[in-house]
């Protein structure tokens, strides 16, 4: 059966240095731009390091540069009105008989905003942290700010690959977050287990 390159699209023979993708299960050539090194490939094949690869085509693409906005037109100034006549008010300086209302003190407990709970996660913009020997085996650990953990799966010059830190007999979670310098871009596998609001904060205080 014949396995063609998703890049150059011919055919992956037996002695070719390839990679199969984990989200699609095609073939790509080590060659073509996967940006795996022979030392890299070699100890995959050996089984030294396990490694989750994506194909050119699951690959999340880097997000583009929105572009600026045009500037909107000056409006034209409109003419001033013209002035309202002054309306005359009737002299009440020495009428006594006008009521005065009494105003009531605001006290600041009446406004303040209840307090939400710790475990609250909301819909801010996810955030991502590394811990340098935050694993159990004081290996390197990325938190986000939605409550998930990983630890590296594989590591490039360019790309770092984070996977779930949840991975057991009874459960293992295959979600997985793509690093290209500063940026993290989540993969399309979702988590298979809930979150860990508090996870940030117990990491700092270990």
């Amino acid at each position: 059966m014949a396995f063609p390159c998703v890049v150059c699209d011919q055919h992956v023979r037996p002695r070719q240095h390839a990679l199969q993708c984990e989200q699609c299960s095609k073939w790509q050539h080590r060659l073509c731009n996967t940006g795996v090194s022979l030392l890299e490939y070699r100890r995959m094949v050996n089984e030294e390091i396990d490694v989750i690869f994506m194909c050119i085509e699951c690959m999340p693409a880097e997000p583009e540069a929105a572009p600026e906005p045009e500037a909107a037109p000056e409006p034209e100034p409109e003419a001033a009105p013209e002035p309202e006549p002054e309306a005359v008010l009737p002299d009440q300086s020495f009428n006594i008989s006008l009521a005065i209302e009494e105003v009531e003190d605001i006290v600041e407990s009446d406004i303040e905003d209840p307090e939400l709970p710790d475990n609250v996660v909301g819909n801010r913009p996810v955030t991502y942290h590394i811990e340098e020997q935050g694993s159990k085996r004081r290996f390197k650990k990325l938190v986000s700010s939605d409550g998930f953990a990983y630890t590296v799966k594989r590591s490039t010059t360019t790309v770092t690959h984070w996977r779930c830190s949840v991975r057991s007999k009874s459960l293992w979670c295959k979600a997985t977050v793509v690093q290209r310098g500063g940026m993290f871009v989540p993969g399309v596998t979702q988590h298979v287990h809930p979150c860990d609001p508090g996870l940030t904060k117990k990491t700092i205080v270990e």
